[in-house]
């Protein structure tokens, strides 16, 4: 007889009936909760990756615009002017100039170090820029280390400015890197 023509009659199941009947729930329900477990593992992983995604981009949009103050843009073309291997000493105008990119590349340096902003993200923005910049101001910024006493003196855009040149010597300009690039 099936469990429906027991119900209707008003007798009980077997035994072995309810037994079956415990056991099919029973394994119904824990099959149920590996799925709904495994579901929600795979919905945060995928949630965490979207969230870092979503970080990089940002950081990447924060970067251009604070690559983009006035103040920048108008040390941008001194400091590249300046000799490679730099000078030890600059004038008043060539140090503010030094100044104004030495100190944004040491907040961009403490970023990367933290990994608040991506390395590639800051080597496809700046990272040109950055080899530039040290190249132009080493020893202008060990001098001042030398004046001050003060090892720590643009410390992170000196590690920044290293850890792109661990990366590639020589890296390749976007505008030949990325020349096949279609939107």
């Amino acid at each position: 007889m099936s469990l429906v023509t027991w119900v209707v009659r008003g007798q009980s199941r077997p035994k072995s009936a309810r037994t079956i009947s415990r056991v099919d729930w029973s394994t119904s329900l824990d099959v149920i909760r590996t799925v709904a477990l495994v579901a929600a593992v795979v919905f945060a992983a995928l949630q965490v990756r979207q969230a870092n995604r979503t970080r990089k981009e940002q950081a990447a949009v924060e970067l251009v615009r604070s690559m983009q103050s006035p103040d920048w843009m108008t040390a941008v073309g001194p400091v590249s002017r300046l000799p490679v291997d730099g000078m030890a000493q600059l004038d008043h105008d060539q140090e503010a100039f030094a100044t104004t990119i030495a100190l944004r590349l040491e907040t961009v340096g403490y970023l990367v170090y933290r990994r608040a902003v991506p390395l590639d993200v800051v080597d496809d923005l700046v990272g040109g820029m950055t080899r530039v910049a040290w190249t132009r101001l080493c020893p202008w910024v060990l001098k001042g280390r030398q004046d001050s006493g003060n090892e720590k003196s643009y410390e992170w855009f000196q590690w920044l400015a290293d850890r792109l040149a661990e990366r590639d010597q020589s890296p390749t300009p976007a505008y030949l890197a990325h020349s096949d690039w279609r939107p």
